[in-house]
């Protein structure tokens, strides 16, 4: 033994990982907060703010993947939020965009237009559009799955 005091443990760099990881989720969550006022309220487009978001959140994932640490469970997550993205934009989102057939489907797009400030509204897109969204994801999910898996360096213990 030496007699120095240690100044990091893993106490500590797990306690200054909780600070970093709190930090990040209040600068995300206040951004989005921002984004949200700023198209609501002020009709302006919050695409700056929201590519650092989004630029975040790669940058975590491309580290984390680096080392290896993302497991699977992470991946069927990030799949299922992005089919349910998907199926949002091009089913639902395209079913109150649309030209309203009924009284009830006219009644609901009011109420949504009213809900959302108009602000959720987008042009009649093409039929074939929402398939070839959905096509372009499927092959890159199949792409993810066909990625091998990530070499982690074997422990090696020498007496």
């Amino acid at each position: 033994m030496t007699g120095q005091p240690v100044e990091r443990d893993e106490r500590t760099t797990a306690v200054v990982n909780a600070g970093y990881r709190w930090s990040y989720l209040v600068l995300s969550f206040g951004l989005l907060a921002v984004i949200a006022l700023r198209s609501f309220l002020r009709d302006e487009s919050p695409w700056d703010l929201l590519a650092l978001v989004i630029l975040g959140g790669v940058v975590n994932v491309a580290y984390q993947g680096r080392y290896g640490v993302l497991y699977r469970r992470w991946g069927i997550l990030a799949a299922v939020t992005l089919l349910a993205a998907f199926t949002m934009k091009f089913i639902v989102l395209a079913a109150l965009s649309g030209p309203a057939d009924t009284t009830v489907a006219r009644a609901l797009q009011l109420l949504f237009e009213g809900i959302t400030l108009g602000s959720m509204s987008q042009p009649i897109e093409a039929p074939a559009s929402g398939y070839l969204a959905f096509g372009a994801i499927a092959l890159y999910l199949f792409g993810l799955v066909l990625l091998p898996p990530a070499q982690r360096p074997a422990l090696v213990v020498r007496h």
